[in-house]
C-alpha cells in the first residue's frame, strides 16, 4: 500500500521539487486494518508535510517497521516545524493554523488510528522538521488482535 501510495504521489511531488525518500521493512507486519482508511492516514500526513517543506529542497520520508505487537509508520519532514505552544493542539477537530484550512484532517487522522487500536503522536522542532508516528497493534494467524495483557 505504501509503495502505491509513493508511485500515485511522486509526479505531484516531482512537480513541487519534493523529494520522497521510503524505508520500508522488508517484513510484512501483520496488522488488521483497512487499507483504505490507512491510505486516507497516510495520504494526509504526506500531503501536510508536502505543504511546509521547501520547494526544490523538501524532503518527507516514509519509515515502516515491523514491531513486536504491531506495526509503526513514521512520516518525517524537513519543513519549519511546529510551535511548541501550537503542538498539543493539532489533533484538536477545527484546530488550524492555515487560512484556507478546515482542521479535520489530523483530528481525522487520529480517529481512524485509535479506530483501528492504533496510537499517533507528534515530535517536532522547530527549524528542523516534524515526524509523525503512528503505531497499530498486529494481530496473531487468526487475524484477531491479541488480548490485551
Amino acid at each position: 500500500m505504501l509503495l502505491e501510495l509513493a508511485d500515485f504521489l511522486r509526479p505531484e511531488l516531482r512537480r513541487s521539487g519534493i523529494r520522497l525518500v521510503l524505508n520500508l521493512d522488508d517484513r510484512r507486519p501483520f496488522v488488521t486494518c483497512d487499507s483504505r482508511l490507512l491510505r486516507q492516514v497516510i495520504l494526509n500526513l504526506i500531503r501536510n508535510a508536502m505543504e511546509v517543506v521547501p520547494a526544490q529542497s523538501g524532503q518527507v520520508m516514509v519509515v515502516s517497521v515491523a514491531e513486536r505487537g504491531g506495526a509503526r509508520i513514521e512520516v518525517d519532514d524537513n519543513g519549519p516545524g511546529i510551535p511548541p505552544e501550537i503542538l498539543p493542539r493539532i489533533f484538536e477537530p477545527f484546530f488550524t493554523t492555515k487560512p484556507d484550512g478546515t482542521g479535520l484532517g489530523l483530528a481525522v487522522v487520529r480517529q481512524i488510528v485509535e479506530e483501528h487500536g492504533g496510537s499517533v503522536t507528534c515530535i517536532s522542532l522547530p527549524g528542523k522538521g516534524t515526524t509523525f508516528r503512528i503505531w497499530l497493534p498486529g494481530r496473531d494467524d487468526t487475524g484477531r488482535r491479541p488480548a490485551a495483557s
